[in-house]
């Protein structure tokens, strides 16, 4: 009887519990209360400190054994379960003989489990009732026998001996196998038993193969004692077929096996090897018009003299899986009957294209005809005769295969995908693929994609299915190993793998452009030869048509490009025209990729690369969506306009993308107050609760950005996922504001446009005068501060160089939290451009040369607190007949000058010292000269006639000075103040852009020195600093004479740069991590170094 020992809950049991029966045996009940509940492991270790009294494993060293159980054994008088496992070697057959099982029932319960039962992966013999002299056969590598005994059933005796016969085993089924009498030569074996499993391969898809099985037998004893049995699908069932002695005359086997499984049974009562003979081959057949799916087994067709009829046709159609090629080789003879261009019998091999039969080979004569390999993993094979001739016929065999030739004809990329790995996972098998073309000037561009990981093997999530490349067969291979890469080569490129993952390969020849007429295609620019870059000369032209009513976006997956030299452009419409340009992109655009939109259903794409450098190039995605642009113009009739959109995404994956083009008359500009927005509901980490505005993790939201102007290049004033009553003005008459929704919502909301008079003056691009001056003061209004969510761009086109001075600068300081300016001026090149906010008191700028013709003025403040503003004053440069009287400047000789002087004067109680980067002279007959001369005393303190190629530092103990240059042509001067007080050239404060300083001349002044220099530029931007000359004398002294550096922060404080010592020029350049540095080099009476110098520019 059983009882209960321990119920449980699996949520509360504590695993180190021990569970104890009082006997031999534990039943364990699991109760699941209903289907929905996820199911969960359940782990049991068990054991007993009893020796078990139930038979010992069958291991594959036992050749025999006997087994005796009965009720008369004390262990055998209660409830017992006795399991043994039966390991076999290849090619073994163990044979139970059951001399005797008595059972006897009990009463009660019925029984639920077989008494006595033998298992292995083919067969079940289950047996409940009372047994005398029954053989039981195991052919299998791995099974087990068991025995249960229960309260209701009494298992009186099993008695039964086993074993191991070298015949026999499990075998897949194949053209060729062979089954063949015990090699087993003792004439005294007595009873064996042989048990054959055959097993027909899988197939996917439908088949009309067969095998069958062939040969002849000879044996000796009585059709009782000595036979042959072939058993279809199941080992219960009865025999289909018997072969012995007596039964007929016919002593020949011709036998199609009908089922995926069959066994073979050979019997015998006293085996003799020399009295039994027998052997059969299972041989696959194909009836014709047969089709067949071809595996890693090859295929064969056979036609001899009996089959070879008039009239005839014949075909078979073979297909190999997805990423398998078929292989048709000849052996043999081959006879059909010859005419001129086989016109009468012949042999054809089709392959299946495009849903189309393609001819590809046709075969008469006597010939043996040549390997064929297919270009697709379907054929056809066809055979046909005339009323006239017959012949010999012919053999072949149908294999696959993963190699395959490829003849590249065209820049239509087509796809080859990896073999499934059939029929068994962790087969590996060799792939190559040869990819050649006849046309030498194109590049063949093969790409390779795979998946991290398969079912075979593991790898990192970063690696993917290793290929082997060779361009040529006399050059050495590359070993790719990557998710993804690409290779291209002129006539010939070979890939070959031995890996089972996941992978495609794309072709084709590598050339750019095209037409797209269909969403989410790819753009990537032509690759070069032998460098993971873009081809130089490329001109790359994709012309793009979506459906009606929607627009054209283009994304990009990566963007570098040789800045300003390659570039691509898009255009709206299908014509390359300069007015239809809706954006240009060049350099490398990786912290900030753009998005495109063309509010148009036809574009152009243009890349465009020189013949020089390269980078990595672009890729892009072109997507089709619903164009919902509109158009809106303010007037004094309309304004304000209430823009309010509701919108609804559906399945299919449509998105948003829309864009809202605003103008106002000219003197207006555009404000924008964002009144609702209920566009991301459900998502709680898009934007900041207190403006609204997007937030670093929203790149999965939807958004409304506002950009200022509708040109190309517009600067965006905000991207917003939340409403939170945020109001923006722009710096013309114009705006845009652009819409993306992505997501399966709707969305709605509500942004009111009003046009206003401008705080900014005027925005038109100005053109400056050759010799005019231009100031921006902001406020213009002469208020005491600026507004709030002001964005004023000035832009300006000049046809000489200029210099931007700032008398002053007084905006809100750098943000704390992010390090960017809270408002800010934007100084914008061609090709650069500089932020600067905080506090700066006559500031000079930059000077540009005409080579920039045009530049930006940008001014933007945000909605908090505010500041005084700026003054800014752009002019001429212009050395020549000018006084300077700033502190520090510069004086830059951009044009040639035959007879300029300039005059210098600064405080009173300061000395002006000279750092001369360069001084170049024109005609040498002509007199040239560089002077400077102290007007208080009306000498000369600086004379030279020839070139000055290296920085020069000139020291003065004076404030007033006249400069003369005669034949200059080109020349760069900078200068600064310091204090009577000190030596000459001893420290000063420096607030150019950029500069050069050298330290005092040490050698005429041996005492102790303390010098201390101010670098400034405005934040939030920094210094860099590069040394031309350091010498400070030797290692031994680095204590007493040094430099340090400084970054001085803004709350005053001071934090360690650097320290520089000794004889050595540091090679790298030093950055701040502020925008003010102080300098400070001392030095001792035995100082023995020369000094230094530095050059630094504002970053």
């Amino acid at each position: 009887m059983q009882s209960k020992i321990l119920t449980f809950d699996m949520n509360s049991y504590d695993p180190n519990t021990i569970i104890q029966s009082s006997d031999n045996t534990m039943l364990v009940s699991i109760y699941i209360p209903t289907m929905t509940m996820p199911y969960r492991s359940l782990k049991a270790h068990y054991y007993s400190d009893s020796e078990s009294f139930c038979p010992p494993n069958i291991d594959e060293t036992k050749l025999e054994g006997r087994i005796d159980i009965g009720d008369w054994q004390p262990n055998f008088q209660q409830p017992y379960y006795c399991k043994a496992k039966i390991n076999l070697n290849p090619s073994e057959t163990l044979v139970f003989n059951i001399s005797r099982f008595e059972l006897k029932t009990l009463g009660g319960m019925p029984r639920v489990v077989n008494a006595l039962s033998f298992r292995d992966n083919l067969v079940i013999a289950s047996y409940r009732e009372n047994l005398t002299q029954v053989l039981h056969p195991q052919s299998q590598p791995v099974g087990f026998w068991q025995i249960v005994q229960t309260d209701y059933e009494r298992i009186v005796k099993l008695s039964m001996s086993y074993r191991r016969h070298a015949c026999g085993g499990n075998y897949v089924v194949r053209d060729g196998l062979t089954i063949e009498q015990p090699d087993i030569r003792d004439l005294n074996y007595g009873a064996i038993m042989c048990v054959w499993s055959l097993n027909r391969p899988y197939y996917y898809g439908r088949t009309d193969a067969a095998f069958r099985l062939v040969g002849n037998f000879t044996f000796s004893d009585s059709c009782e004692r000595e036979f042959i049995l072939i058993k279809e699908q199941r080992w219960q069932t009865d025999a289909v077929k018997k072969l012995c002695r007596g039964e007929g005359e016919d002593t020949s086997l011709d036998y199609n096996l009908k089922h995926s499984r069959s066994f073979v049974v050979y019997q015998a009562e006293s085996y003799v090897y020399s009295k039994t003979q027998f052997h059969f081959e299972a041989k696959k057949t194909i009836v014709c018009g047969s089709k067949t799916m071809v595996t890693f087994a090859s295929t064969r067709v056979e036609v001899d003299r009996q089959t070879y009829r008039n009239n005839e046709e014949c075909l078979w159609i073979f297909k190999a899986q997805r990423g398998f090629y078929l292989q048709v080789t000849f052996y043999g003879r081959f006879f059909v009957e010859h005419s001129e261009n086989c016109s009468r019998d012949y042999v054809e091999i089709q392959h299946k294209e495009d849903g189309l039969w393609i001819p590809d080979v046709r075969y008469c004569g006597r010939d043996l005809p040549p390997i064929y390999n297919s270009s697709t993993n379907q054929i056809q094979i066809i055979f046909r005769t005339n009323e006239n001739v017959t012949a010999d016929g012919f053999s072949l065999f149908v294999r696959s295969h993963c190699s395959l030739v490829v003849n590249v004809t065209s820049s239509e990329v087509k796809t080859i995908y990896r073999p499934q790995n059939l029929p068994y996972r962790n087969l590996r098998t060799q792939c190559e693929y040869i990819f050649q073309s006849n046309e030498k000037d194109k590049l063949i561009k093969v790409r390779a994609t795979s998946a991290a990981a398969t079912f075979s093997y593991r790898r990192s999530s970063n690696q993917g299915v290793c290929f082997m490349v060779y361009k040529r067969d006399t050059q050495p291979a590359t070993k790719h190993c990557e998710l993804e890469f690409e290779e291209r080569a002129y006539n010939y490129l070979r890939l070959t793998t031995n890996e089972n993952g996941e992978y495609s390969l794309e072709y084709s020849f590598d050339t750019c452009g095209g037409n797209v007429t269909n969403s989410h295609q790819i753009i990537r620019p032509q690759k070069h030869e032998h460098l993971d870059v873009y081809a130089n000369n490329m001109n790359c032209v994709w012309y793009v048509t979506a459906p009606a009513d929607h627009s054209i976006v283009v994304r990009f997956k990566y963007f570098n490009m040789e800045e300003r030299r390659d570039h691509l452009s898009v255009y709206s419409g299908h014509a390359i025209l300069g007015e239809k340009r809706v954006s240009q992109l060049s350099g490398n655009l990786m912290d900030t990729l753009p998005t495109i939109i063309v509010d148009h259903n036809q574009a152009v794409i243009n890349a465009i690369s020189d013949s020089v450098i390269a980078a990595s190039g672009f890729e892009g995605q072109i997507v089709f969506i619903p164009n919902c642009n509109e158009r809106i113009s303010l007037t004094d009739g309309n304004s304000p306009v209430s823009l309010a959109r509701n919108y609804a995404t559906s399945r299919d994956g449509k998105e948003y993308m829309c864009l809202y083009r605003i103008n106002a008359p000219k003197g207006y500009r555009i404000r924008t107050d964002i009144k609702k927005l209920d566009i991301n509901d459900g998502l709680s980490n898009c934007s900041s609760a207190e403006n609204g505005q997007c937030t670093n993790d929203s790149s999965a939201c939807n958004f409304v950005e506002v950009f200022d102007s509708v040109e190309v290049k517009q600067p965006s004033m905000g991207k917003f996922c939340n409403a939170a009553n945020t109001t923006l003005f722009s710096s013309y008459n114009d705006a845009m504001l652009k819409f993306i929704g992505a997501q399966e919502r709707s969305y709605s909301f509500e942004i009111i446009l009003t046009m206003e008079k401008s705080e900014c003056g005027t925005t038109d691009v100005y053109t400056l005068g050759v010799d005019e001056r231009y100031t921006i003061t902001m406020p213009q209004n002469h208020e005491a501060t600026y507004s709030p969510n002001l964005h004023c761009t000035w832009r300006f086109k000049i046809s000489r160089p200029v210099l931007l001075r700032f008398n002053y600068i007084d905006l809100q300081n750098v943000s704390q939290i992010s390090g960017e300016c809270l408002d800010y001026i934007r100084v914008n090149r061609y090709y650069n451009f500089h932020q600067l906010c905080g506090h700066s008191s006559s500031y000079l700028g930059y000077e540009w040369g005409v080579v920039d013709k045009k530049f930006e003025i940008t001014f933007h403040s945000d909605a908090t607190e505010e500041a005084k503003g700026f003054q800014l004053v752009i002019e001429p440069i212009s050395v020549c007949g000018q006084t300077y009287s700033h502190p520090n400047g510069l004086l830059d000789y951009l044009y040639s000058v035959k007879n300029c002087q300039t005059n210098v004067t600064v405080a009173e109680n300061t000395n002006l010292n000279f750092y001369i980067w360069d001084i170049m002279f024109g005609d040498p007959n002509e007199g040239k000269h560089y002077k400077i001369v102290d007007l208080k005393t009306n000498t000369t303190v600086f004379h030279r006639s020839e070139d000055i190629l290296k920085p020069v530092a000139v020291f003065l103990n004076t404030s007033t000075v006249r400069i003369e240059a005669v034949n200059v042509t080109f020349g760069l001067v900078f200068y600064s103040i310091s204090q009577r007080t000190s030596i000459p050239g001893c420290g000063g404060t420096y607030t150019l852009h950029r500069g050069l300083i050298i330290s005092p001349n040490y050698e005429n002044e041996r005492m102790f020195t303390n010098c201390s220099w101010i670098i400034q530029v405005p934040a939030p931007n920094s210094v860099k600093i590069k040394f031309l000359d350091f010498n400070m004398g030797t290692i031994a002294n680095c204590h007493l004479d040094y430099l340090q550096m400084y970054d001085i922060m803004p709350d005053g404080s001071e934090q360690p740069l650097k320290t520089l010592c000794g004889p050595d020029t540091p090679r790298e350049i030093i950055k701040s991590s502020s925008n003010v540095v102080r300098l400070i080099s001392k030095t001792t009476p035995n100082f023995d170094g020369s000094g230094w110098s530095l050059s630094y520019n504002i970053v």
